[in-house]
Parts: structure tokens; sequence; C-alpha cells
């Protein structure tokens, strides 16, 4: 007898068809045995697509420890310390070089998280119409971090960019650091306060 669970496919009407139709077809092979292949590569299929996204939801993490924890320990707690130690001319080469891993890790997050968004969509049936109201509220939440995301993402752009200016308005003869203005330091607590805001949203996400 040829029997194919439903929870096993959720998302995937084309593949009964496909099945029936093989398991309906005049060959040599068994009906049991026909589906029971057709059965294997579904499963071989299925451990596939996991693997898969355990790899893009790892990267996306690993992008947003270096992302967001590379951001709060540069700005609040080496370079301060580096401000004391080294000349402005200094610190400016290791701000830019700072700046170029910052921006890639932005567009790795954005890749990652787009791919994420749409695995879980895959997974909830959104787009096969089957989803239900917890999807709602998980694509709202999503679209919220996003946001602060890209307000995070701005505050950092800010303060870097003044920041640079600054070691770059110190004369190269100059010695000795001399801290930026107040201004600068207030797109440096919005983007801590944003990214805080972003750290409670993904909490959300993951329940």
């Amino acid at each position: 007898m040829c029997r194919l669970d439903l929870y096993e496919t959720p998302h995937c009407p084309q593949f009964f068809t496909i099945s029936n139709q093989m398991c309906s077809a005049k060959t040599n092979l068994t009906l049991d045995a026909k589906c029971g292949i057709i059965y294997q590569k579904w499963e071989c299929w299925k451990r596939m697509r996991e693997s898969v996204e355990l790899i893009i939801r790892g990267v996306h993490l690993l992008a947003a420890i270096v992302w967001f924890g590379g951001i709060i320990f540069s700005t609040f707690v080496a370079m301060p310390i580096l401000q004391r130690n080294l000349p402005p001319q200094n610190l400016l080469a290791i701000h830019n070089r700072f700046r170029v891993l910052i921006r890639l890790m932005i567009h790795v997050l954005l890749t990652t998280g787009a791919m994420v968004f749409f695995i879980v969509a895959w997974n909830n049936g959104f787009f096969t119409g089957s989803g239900d109201g917890n999807f709602g509220t998980y694509m709202l939440t999503f679209v919220a971090k996003l946001a602060a995301f890209g307000v995070m993402a701005l505050c950092w752009g800010l303060y870097s960019s003044l920041y640079r200016r600054h070691l770059e308005a110190t004369p190269p003869d100059d010695k000795i650091y001399h801290n930026p203005s107040s201004y600068i330091n207030v797109w440096r607590g919005l983007m801590l306060v944003t990214g805080l805001i972003v750290f409670a949203l993904t909490l959300l996400l993951k329940n």
C-alpha cells in the first residue's frame, strides 16, 4: 500500500501528485518499493534543507555577534583605552580598519537576515496560504527589529564619520588626544540604546 503522511510534506502538494503518478506507473518495481524510494528521497532533501538552514542561521548569529559586540567593545572599551597611549594618527588608522569590518558585517547581516525570514515564512506556510496568526506577529516583530537595526546602523555611521573627522582634524604633529565634542557622543549614546532595542526584539523573535 502506498502511504505518505501529510506532516512530512506540509508545503509541497506537487509532491503527492508526482508520487501518485509514479506509484501508479507500470514498472517492475512494486508499489510499496516505489513509494519507499520517494519517501527516502524526500527525507534526504529534508535533512539537507535543515543543514542549510542551520548554516545560514549560524552565519547570521556570528555576524551579529561580531557587528554588535565589536561596535560596543571598540566604542566603549577599546578606543577609550587606546586614546591614552596612542597618538591621533594611529587611532585614525585603527578606526578606519574597523569601519571596513563593520560594513562587511552589515552586508552579511542583511543578506542572511533576508534568508532567515524566507526560511521562517516557508516553514510557516506563508507562501502556500496555510500560515497562522503567529507568523503575522513574527513578521511585525521582524519589521520592528529591522527598523531598529537601521536606526542603529545610521547612528553608528554618523558617530563613526564624525569621530573620523575629529581625528583627521588633529594636526599630524600633535601627540595628545583631544576629546570629541558632546555632539559626537550623543550619537554614541543613541547607538547603544537602539542596539539594546535590537537585542530585545531578537529575544522576542526567538520566543
